[in-house]
């Protein structure tokens, strides 16, 4: 169930742990590409992971990195760094999502009401695209924003944000944001 106040005009949906289960993939690629690159034997735990999660993928993993030399003393380049993120981004990019419980509905019911929808997301926007369509929900959306259009400021900057109200032609007084994790909450506040 979504409960929003009547005179909205809009929702604007965060994708990474609110539309899709993205954390699933997350808690097991992260530390199968960690100890693929550098050859020891590190564990993310679920906490750690959950507490980094809406970041954009270069500062998620940015944040793997700084915990994994500081817990492990694991010694890394630039080079590995870059290999883990591209492996990581095009495995991501290339994986079919679960969608959360209750949004088909949810989605479904705002397009009857007239309501816009977007999806406002921390990763570049034809990365989102591909991974809204392969989980078949690209369709209930009218617009995509990602971190990448108009010199746009990422999460928890509410750039993404007023940019879709403004695409949508929505008063941002007039939307609802949707989201999973603190840092979105503040962009969308």
């Amino acid at each position: 169930r979504l409960w929003i106040p009547d005179e909205s005009k809009a929702v604007l949906w965060d994708m990474d742990g609110v539309l899709l289960d993205t954390l699933g993939l997350d808690l097991t690629l992260c530390s199968q590409l960690l100890n693929k690159y550098v050859e020891k034997n590190i564990s993310l735990s679920k906490a750690f992971i959950r507490s980094i999660f809406a970041y954009h993928p270069p500062e998620f993993w940015r944040r793997i990195f700084k915990f994994a030399e500081s817990e492990y003393h694991m010694v890394t380049t630039e080079h590995i760094y870059n290999e883990v993120l591209n492996e990581y981004n095009a495995v991501r990019n290339n994986s079919a999502f679960e969608v959360n419980p209750g949004i088909i509905e949810i989605l479904t019911d705002c397009k009857k009401k007239n309501i816009k929808l977007a999806v406002v997301s921390n990763n570049p926007t034809e990365d989102v695209k591909k991974i809204i369509t392969q989980s078949g929900i690209a369709e209930y959306f009218d617009i995509i924003v990602g971190n990448d259009l108009e010199d746009l400021k990422t999460k928890p900057a509410p750039d993404t944000y007023i940019y879709a109200a403004k695409l949508l032609d929505i008063p941002p007084d007039r939307c609802v944001v949707v989201e999973d994790s603190l840092l979105g909450a503040e962009a969308g506040y």
